[in-house]
C-alpha cells in the first residue's frame, strides 16, 4: 500500500460507476499497470489475519492501516456498485465482512459491532452475518462472553450453539440495511435465537427497545417466534411487561398461542402475571388463536388455567369452537366440546354455526362430532339461507369443479 499510484492512476476524482464502460476501462488500466494490485487489495486483510493467528503481532498493521487508500483501490477494482464501500467505512466493518476474526480480536474498538454505518449492511455484525463470516460472528460473541462467569446461562447456550451448524443461519447478501428499521426487526428476520439472546444479554437490545412498525416489543417478538432463551433473559431483567400490547392489541401470550409454542406459554404462566383471556382489537383471545390453528397442547394449557372464557366471541361472532371446526381440528373440537360452557350451536354474525363451517369445508370427522352432541341444529340456516347440508354440497361442487379442471389440462 506504500506504492505511489498517482503517477499512472488519477484517484483524486470520484470514480465512475462500477458497471460503466469508463469504470471497466479504469479497472483494466489498473490491473495492466499493476498486475498484483487486485491480489494485494483483496488479500491484504486475509494475510494479516493469518499472520496474527500464527503469532506474528499485527497491532502496528491495525494502527496504521491506510483505510482511505484501500477503500479507493477496492472500489476501483470492484465490478458491482452495490459492493463498494463509502469513504467513511470503519476498519471494524471491513474486518467483519472479510471474516478477519484474529484482527477483530486486537481491534481497539471491537465491541462497536452494533454501531450503524452508512454501508450496505449497516452494522459490522450484520455485514459478517450477510456474507457468512462465521468466524467474525463467533468472535464478536466470544469477546462479550469472556466477561461472563463460567456458570452463566449465555455461556451454556453458546456452547451448544457454536457446534451446531443448523443453528447458525445467516442473512443473504441481498440484505439492505435501513436506519428506519430497528435492530430488533432484523433479528426477527434472521431467525437466530443465539444472536438475539446475545444482544439482549449485552444490552445491545434492551428489554424496552423501540417497538417495530407493528408495535411488537422484543418480548412479544420472542414469544411469537418461540425463543425460550431470549424470553428467559428478558424476564430476568425485570423490565418487561408480559401483558404489553402491540398495535393490533395482541399480547406475547396471544402470539405464542397462535404459533403453538407450548413451552413459551408454560413459561409465561409460570413466571409472570399474564392475562390468559386478553382480547385484541378484533376481539380474539389466545384461546381463539390456538384453536384456529389446531394447537391442542396450548388449548389444554389455556383451559387448565380456569381463567379463560371457552365460548368467547370475536368481533365476527365466531367462538374458539367455530374457529377449530372451520379448519377441521378434530382434537381441539373434542377438547372444547368437553368444556361445560361451550355452545356447540353458536351462530356468528353471518348466521353460521360450527357445524355449517365444518360442513362447508368438508371436515367430515368434525361434522360427526358436532352431530353426536345432539345439541346442534342440522337444518339451521345462515344469513345467506344455506344450511350445513347445502354447505356440504357447495364444497362437493367446488371439489368436482377443481377435479374437472385438472382432468381437462
Amino acid at each position: 500500500m506504500g506504492i505511489d499510484f498517482t503517477a499512472r492512476l488519477d484517484l483524486s476524482e470520484p470514480l465512475p460507476r462500477a458497471s460503466s464502460e469508463l469504470g471497466s476501462d479504469l479497472r483494466q488500466l489498473a490491473t495492466k499497470t499493476f498486475p498484483f494490485l487486485e491480489y494485494g487489495v483483496n488479500f491484504v486483510l486475509h494475510h494479516a489475519d493469518a499472520a496474527q493467528s500464527g503469532g506474528v503481532g499485527q497491532d502496528e498493521f491495525i494502527q496504521h492501516f491506510p483505510i482511505a487508500d484501500w477503500i479507493k483501490l477496492y472500489n476501483l477494482l470492484e465490478k458491482h456498485e452495490v459492493r463498494r464501500y463509502t469513504p467513511k467505512a470503519s476498519l471494524l466493518y471491513l474486518l467483519a465482512e472479510n471474516n478477519a476474526s484474529n484482527l477483530i480480536r486486537i481491534h481497539p474498538n471491537n465491541l462497536s459491532y452494533c454501531e450503524a454505518e452508512d454501508e450496505r449492511y449497516g452494522l459490522p455484525l450484520f455485514a459478517a452475518l450477510a456474507v457468512g463470516s462465521k468466524d467474525a460472528v463467533q468472535t464478536f460473541i466470544e469477546l462479550e462472553i469472556d466477561e461472563h462467569p463460567q456458570t452463566s446461562k449465555l455461556r451454556k447456550f453458546y456452547s451448544s450453539y457454536r457446534y451446531d451448524e443448523s443453528k447458525q443461519p445467516a442473512y443473504k447478501r441481498e440484505l439492505k440495511f435501513s436506519g428506519r428499521r430497528t435492530i430488533l426487526s432484523y433479528m426477527a428476520e434472521l431467525g437466530d435465537d443465539m444472536i438475539w439472546a446475545f444482544l439482549v444479554d449485552t444490552r445491545k437490545i434492551s428489554a424496552d427497545d423501540t417497538k417495530d412498525k407493528n408495535g411488537l416489543s422484543p418480548f412479544s417478538l420472542a414469544a411469537k417466534i418461540g425463543y425460550i432463551a431470549v424470553i428467559n433473559l428478558l424476564l430476568e431483567t425485570g423490565e418487561v411487561d408480559a401483558n404489553s400490547r402491540d398495535n393490533s392489541g395482541r399480547t406475547p401470550l396471544s402470539w405464542a398461542a397462535e404459533n403453538g409454542h407450548e413451552a413459551v406459554v408454560k413459561l409465561l404462566f409460570a413466571t409472570s402475571n399474564v392475562d390468559a383471556d386478553s382480547r385484541d382489537l378484533i376481539g380474539r383471545t389466545p384461546l381463539s388463536w390456538a384453536a384456529y390453528n389446531g394447537h391442542e397442547a396450548v388449548v389444554k394449557l389455556l383451559l387448565a388455567t380456569g381463567k379463560v372464557d371457552a365460548d368467547s366471541r370475536g368481533n365476527s361472532g365466531q367462538t374458539p369452537l367455530s374457529r377449530a371446526a372451520e379448519n377441521g381440528h378434530e382434537a381441539v373440537v373434542k377438547l372444547l366440546l368437553a368444556t361445560s360452557n361451550v355452545d356447540a350451536d353458536s351462530r356468528d354474525h353471518i348466521g353460521q354455526t360450527p357445524l355449517s363451517r365444518a360442513a362447508e369445508n368438508g371436515h367430515e370427522a368434525v361434522v360427526k362430532l358436532l352431530l353426536a352432541t345432539g345439541k346442534v341444529d342440522a337444518d339451521s340456516r345462515g344469513n345467506s339461507g344455506w344450511t350445513p347440508l347445502s354447505g356440504q354440497l357447495k364444497m362437493a361442487m367446488k371439489q368436482s369443479s377443481s377435479y374437472s379442471s385438472r382432468q381437462a389440462r
